[in-house]
């Protein structure tokens, strides 16, 4: 089954300790940002991903890894 993985700065509870950061993404692109866990689920799901694994990684960051669910 093909998997579809995303790298994303960790979100604790809707707080983000690194403002500049956001601002020098968004400076590059305005689309850009941070985006929460629960909003990528839902994005994801919406074209029929499922969230299979959740992973913690180096410096405050998460690997997601969504599937294409049958149906």
């Amino acid at each position: 089954m093909a998997q579809i993985r995303r790298y994303l700065p960790r979100v604790v509870q809707h707080r983000f300790d690194r403002q500049t950061h956001i601002e020098r993404l968004r400076a590059r692109n305005p689309a850009w940002g941070l985006r929460s866990v629960h909003g990528v689920q839902a994005q994801a799901a919406s074209v029929g991903l499922a969230l299979v694994q959740r992973h913690a990684m180096p410096s405050n960051n998460l690997l997601l890894v969504f599937e294409r669910q049958p149906g």
